[in-house]
């Protein structure tokens, strides 16, 4: 696999906080993208280390997606049209009509 195209690195939660947030990937203007290898462990350290999570977003509002190689946050839709157009995964052994980590790292 060799990659010319940006590829996806890692799963991420975005956070809408209404707030700007340094360090936020590239199309993130408002709001902070919290990134880990897997959605269960993005909701781990955001449930661990900013509490007030629990008590101000509700899990369903709390957009999951997946950073990509040049800094970008992207849905787990928009992900899967990237990953299938740098070959990370076979759009024919998919779990569900989404991108999931489980797809790109077995």
């Amino acid at each position: 696999m060799i990659f010319d195209n940006p590829y996806i690195l890692c799963s991420a939660i975005h956070i809408e906080t209404g707030e700007e947030h340094v360090h936020s990937p590239r199309n993130i203007k408002t709001g902070f993208v919290v990134s880990g290898r897997r959605h269960h462990n993005c909701f781990a350290t955001i449930m661990n280390l900013v509490p007030e999570c629990r008590e101000k977003y509700r899990r369903k509002d709390m957009i999951q997606g997946f950073i990509t190689s040049d800094d970008r946050f992207l849905t787990r839709e928009e992900s899967l049209y990237v990953a299938i157009e740098c070959g990370q995964v076979d759009p024919d052994n998919m779990i569900c009509g989404t991108l999931t980590s489980e797809d790109l790292w077995q």
